[in-house]
């Protein structure tokens, strides 16, 4: 399917923030059957906990991550097929930011939806639990390209987006950083975090 042209003219993109975006292209799109097992094991959790605490703040913030990931794949075809203006750059910085604040979120909700005993023993809940650090790697793998394009593009951040936990960015101004955060998907000691989905490859050298 062809994709029209956002408004506004291309802008170059600097070598090193191009390569990047090419990179967090390769590893959306090798995710897709990690990405797609986690939520679905999500879904089965939800069948027997959704009225559990924290699982709706969880099922949120995994919802918003969703979001955030399908928009930049969208954004960076945009961007690498030469229609990168700087509407299109400037949310694809929103997504980033927005996929960090749901992966934060989710982490948070996670450890205290799984506090609860008797969560931890549903079969929906274990395999989420054995699906879920999949994702965690993935997103691990995303920061550092990631936070390359943060810092390569000079912008500040603009008014939030009505609805949204992000600030529009605007193409132009300082350099702003992004300090990655830790992997915490984890799950308590007595659930087995080994799963069918299979593994994400490692992530390569950044030149």
């Amino acid at each position: 399917m062809s994709m029209p042209m956002p408004t506004g003219g291309p802008v170059r993109l600097p070598a090193q923030v191009a390569g990047s975006m090419s990179r967090m292209q390769g590893l959306l799109q090798a995710a897709q059957p990690e990405i797609q097992s986690a939520y679905a094991a999500h879904w089965l959790a939800a069948r027997q906990a959704a009225g559990r605490p924290y699982f709706q703040d969880l099922s949120q913030h995994m919802m918003m991550g969703l979001y955030g990931t399908t928009a930049l794949g969208g954004l960076l075809r945009y961007a690498l097929s030469g229609r990168a203006t700087p509407e299109v750059v400037g949310g694809i910085i929103d997504q980033v930011q927005l996929i960090r604040q749901s992966y934060e979120g989710a982490q948070q909700a996670l450890e205290r939806f799984l506090e609860d005993e008797e969560v931890r023993s549903l079969s929906g809940v274990q395999l989420m639990s054995r699906t879920l650090p999949h994702l965690d790697r993935f997103y691990q793998q995303m920061e550092q390209p990631g936070q390359a394009v943060l810092n390569g593009i000079e912008w500040q951040p603009s008014e939030e987006v009505q609805g949204w936990p992000v600030r529009r960015a605007e193409v132009g101004g300082p350099a702003r950083g992004w300090q990655p955060p830790l992997p915490r998907w984890e799950s308590p000691g007595e659930l087995d975090r080994t799963g069918d989905v299979s593994e994400l490859p490692p992530p390569e050298a950044e030149a």
